[in-house]
């Protein structure tokens, strides 16, 4: 299990967690409360990260890794691609093939919880969308 963890602290963060709290409530002059859509900053995701019960939870979490509107994942132990049909252990093999026109999926090292007032995006850092890469959300 150590190699696992060092394997994943080794790689750079690939994808970037955008979080959103989808509910919140915002004071209108006339003082009545409506609900609104916000983007976290870096200091709401710590304060929410690192509170007891605080709605989200991300372990283990890494003040690092916090950027200033979101959090970026690690590459985990495993990825599985569809052209070869089988799950790859990343911290053996190091590397997982993607073929033209292939798609991945790639365990995070991060676990993640977010309670039903929160949701989040994900999104590949801008260094391997650069090279090529692209992250496709449904």
């Amino acid at each position: 299990m150590a190699r696992l963890r060092d394997a994943a602290n080794r790689w750079p963060p690939v994808t970037r967690l955008n979080w959103m709290r989808s509910c919140c409530r915002v004071r209108q002059p006339a003082g009545r409360a409506t609900l609104a859509t916000v983007i976290l900053t870096d200091q709401m995701i710590r304060e929410v990260c690192t509170a007891a019960g605080g709605g989200l939870a991300i372990e283990p979490f890494s003040e690092s890794l916090v950027q200033p509107a979101s959090y970026d994942l690690r590459v985990g132990p495993q990825a599985a691609s569809a052209s070869d049909k089988r799950v790859t252990n990343l911290a053996t093999a190091g590397f997982v093939r993607i073929r033209p026109g292939d798609f991945v999926i790639v365990a995070t090292h991060e676990r993640l919880r977010l309670d039903s007032w929160h949701t989040a995006r994900f999104g590949l850092t801008s260094a391997y969308a650069r090279r090529g890469l692209m992250s496709r959300h449904s």
